[in-house]
């Protein structure tokens, strides 16, 4: 009897072990996606640097030599790791190009990007 049920338990796992290995992998985790996620929204700063997060995009203000440089556009969102996200961003501002950014969820008044803190205000 038990002989049996070690064949149809062998028989079992080597089925479910071919379907799952001939099925193909449809998830795309770490792809890029539209819309920046809920916890950069707001307003953001430091003495160089201005940001302005909205679902559908994001301004960013970088202090220069010949003052406030301005970039925007609609964001393109690649998820890193725990809280840390890479921002693919067509710059309409800047001569039309794609820059990539880094943002880092420190807390819900601090986030780090491109290695400044910048603060909520």
């Amino acid at each position: 009897m038990r002989s049996g049920l070690k064949w149809t338990a062998a028989l079992l796992a080597a089925l479910t072990l071919s379907t799952t290995a001939l099925t193909p992998m449809t998830a795309q985790a770490s792809s890029y996606h539209s819309g920046m996620p809920k916890k950069f929204w707001g307003h953001w700063r430091n003495k160089q640097v201005r940001i302005r997060v909205k679902n559908n995009g994001y301004d960013s203000a970088v202090i220069g030599a010949t003052g406030w440089i301005f970039a925007y556009g609609k964001p393109r969102v690649k998820a890193l790791g725990h809280h840390k996200y890479r921002i693919h961003i067509y710059s309409y501002a800047l001569a039309g190009h794609w820059t990539t950014n880094s943002f880092t969820y420190i807390s819900k008044n601090r986030i780090k990007y491109q290695g400044m803190i910048l603060k909520r205000y």
